[in-house]
């Protein structure tokens, strides 16, 4: 399967799971981040704190990361694959003469 292709296939079924515990999170903070109760204003800027680091979380495993992944795939991978030999008119030439010696 081709990197495109993972990424295609993996990204749907990737999407709700995170989407569902996101804005499960989200929710619960939300009245710590609003600070209805008094005495809660000290702890606001927790709650946005914590909301603003889901989202980008959230942003970066969604199109950071796939995306991030692809571009390796595509240009460092290759250097570490195998490649075959390439050889030079003169190795096989040297190489023929090393498996039959011209006779003296």
């Amino acid at each position: 399967m081709s990197p495109r292709d993972a990424v295609l296939h993996a990204g749907p079924r990737r999407l709700r799971p995170i989407l569902m515990t996101t804005i499960a999170t989200i929710g619960g903070m939300l009245p710590l981040a609003l600070a209805l109760e008094p005495g809660a204003s000290t702890q606001a800027p927790l709650g946005t704190v914590v909301i603003g680091g889901l989202i980008t979380s959230t942003l970066l495993s969604l199109l950071v990361v796939p995306t991030l992944y692809l571009w390796t795939a595509r240009h460092i991978e290759p250097r570490f694959t195998k490649k075959p030999p390439t050889f030079r008119v003169d190795d096989l030439k040297a190489l023929a003469e090393l498996r039959d010696p011209a006779p003296v």
